[in-house]
């Protein structure tokens, strides 16, 4: 008989509480006000912030490779 295990974490059911969550929170707001929550949530400086601050222009990544070889 094949054991199962118990989840510690649904991770499917995380996404959609968090997604009808937000939902509600937003589905009221202007484009103006729902750019200006977007904004109030950005992360704080950290790991986060870098990852949602880097930007990379895809012709300077083909120039970075093609400089670099």
């Amino acid at each position: 008989m094949a054991k199962t295990k118990q989840k510690d974490f649904d991770c499917v059911k995380w996404t959609r509480e968090v997604r009808d969550r937000i939902y509600e929170e937003t589905k009221h707001m202007t484009l103006a006000e729902y750019l200006q929550w977007l904004e109030s949530r950005r992360p704080t400086p950290g790991v986060l912030a870098k990852l949602r601050d880097r930007r990379t222009d895809p012709a300077d990544a083909v120039h970075r490779r093609i400089s670099a070889e």
